[in-house]
């Protein structure tokens, strides 16, 4: 007979679910799946307004002329934004389509409309490809007064050292990105202003992100040593991109000396980012003090550092597609890698595909890996790269970068990750793929996403979830974009998982 607490929990719940129930499940939901649930009732859909606004990001043109539209026109919607991100211009996104350009004055004066009614907002990035107008961030402060966290694109005008930007108080996160500028050939900038440097030290004593993105190369490492030579004692985050060019002779004498000792005095760092630019030596040492860096767990930079990290069983996630590891320094790559006992997510970018099967050997722990070739790769290079996979036991998801010639016909995507799919382990499930042309440039020809998923008919047949999306080829010209599914164990029934919009099906 069954038990009265087996009966007990058998009855069906009387009343409504408390508030707070819905937000939970919400807290642990994607945001496209937490739109999925707030269409479920107009009651459930308010429940759920805190965590469908709390981070908004407009990637697109389209997006933010629409997004910031309805924001204007609904602003009770804005006390629910955390996090709001504006990128006007952002080509990347858009990819493969073209998108016109925008006036980003325009998308400025869109935000400053709204700011008055976001009153929660903790973190603004502006991504645009120049700095807002000079206002911008004045009205920010003054109407924003929990903004915490702020981050911008410097523009290709001379950096003004009255910036708003630089005049905030309490901030925990800071970012800025400087690239070159160049006017009739010549490149012009000025030097970074003392006020950065001044408002972080001095007035953000909780700074707990940092992120510096200098990739123009007239800049000098000097200008770095504004933020070196102080301590935040909250950083916990650390990104540094700086371009190498022959004026910066000081990088292989002094600057890593320093680098050094700014890192070995932040014990507190979990992320670590830094990536020089440029024609680089074959050593680059750090000078890490041996108890420098105990919580680092996530690491981007070049192989050159990798070796140098003092505490290398903490790190689990490690990214190297900066420089390619070239053929004979990977033995001392896989040597290092060999000591992240724990690593679980790597991307790489290996000089040539014949590296693959001593990285994969280096590194059996894996869940996730990210691979890039800058090189063509053919069907019986890529057999050996299937061949490899067993290897990983626990691998997840897998991504591969290759390259190939301009005019030379490409492998068919959707074979290619059949037959990644069936040579890696049981528990992969999602395999991600780009073709890359090589043409003086290099440029993004097609990607792909492929994901196994198992239909809801009585069977559970699997199936594969397909997004492709690239360039067609020269004489077509235009774009394609195709979503479908693929069934793997023979016949099955689709039609539950079948999406409206759905460009087409194949078996």
């Amino acid at each position: 007979m069954p038990s009265e607490r087996s009966t007990q929990l058998k009855r069906p719940i009387q009343g409504p679910l408390a508030i707070e129930i819905f937000l939970e499940i919400a807290s642990f939901l994607q945001s496209n799946e937490v739109l999925a649930l707030s269409l479920a009732s107009s009651q459930i859909r308010a429940l759920l307004l805190p965590e469908l606004y709390r981070s908004v990001s407009l990637q697109t043109n389209r997006a933010c002329l629409s997004g910031l539209a309805m924001l204007a026109q609904h602003s009770n919607l804005c006390k629910y934004i955390h996090t709001l991100t504006v990128r006007p211009n952002y080509a990347i996104v858009c990819w493969p389509r073209k998108e016109a350009r925008m006036s980003e004055c325009l998308v400025a004066s869109r935000v400053k409309t709204v700011a008055h009614s976001l009153c929660n907002l903790k973190k603004f990035e502006w991504g645009g490809t120049g700095s807002p107008p000079k206002d911008f961030w004045l009205t920010l402060r003054q109407l924003c007064p929990k903004l915490q966290r702020v981050s911008s694109t410097a523009g290709c005008q001379p950096i003004d050292p009255g910036f708003e930007l630089f005049q905030f108080n309490n901030l925990t996160g800071f970012s800025l990105q400087v690239c070159a500028c160049i006017y009739d050939g010549d490149s012009m900038h000025s030097a970074l202003p003392n006020r950065i440097c001044t408002m972080l030290s001095r007035h953000c004593p909780n700074l707990e992100e940092l992120t510096l993105r200098l990739l123009d190369p007239s800049r000098t490492l000097q200008e770095t040593d504004l933020f070196t030579a102080n301590v935040f004692p909250k950083l916990r985050s650390l990104h540094l991109d700086i371009c190498l060019s022959s004026g910066n002779s000081r990088y292989p004498d002094l600057f890593p000396s320093v680098l050094g000792s700014f890192l070995s005095a932040h014990p507190a760092l979990t992320e670590l980012t830094i990536l020089p630019y440029g024609r680089l030596p074959s050593e680059l040492p750090l000078f890490l003090s041996p108890a420098a860096l105990p919580n680092l767990s996530s690491f981007v930079g070049v192989y050159q550092h990798v070796a140098q990290l003092p505490h290398p069983q903490a790190l689990t996630a490690l990214d190297l597609t900066g420089d390619p590891v070239p053929a004979d320094a990977i033995v001392t790559v896989a040597s290092a890698l060999r000591r992240l006992v724990r690593l679980q997510n790597l991307d790489v970018r290996l000089a040539h595909p014949g590296l693959f099967p001593v990285v994969v050997a280096a590194c059996t722990e894996l869940t996730e890996l990210r691979v890039m070739f800058p090189v063509a790769v053919e069907p019986k290079i890529l057999h050996g790269i299937a061949a490899a996979l067993p290897r990983l036991p626990r691998l997840h998801s897998f991504t591969l970068y290759v390259g190939r010639r301009r005019g030379a016909r490409s492998m068919p995507m959707l074979r290619v990750a059949l037959q990644l799919l069936r040579a890696g382990p049981a528990c992969l499930r999602e395999v991600h793929l780009a073709w890359f042309v090589f043409d003086g440039a290099c440029y993004r020809a097609q990607d792909g996403a492929y994901a196994l998923r198992n239909s809801e008919d009585r069977r559970g047949a699997r199936y594969l979830d397909v997004t492709e999306r690239g360039l067609r080829r020269a004489r077509a010209g235009g774009t394609f974009e195709r979503r479908f599914r693929y069934a793997l164990d023979g016949p099955c029934d689709l039609r539950a998982c079948v999406v409206k919009g759905l460009a087409r099906m194949r078996r």
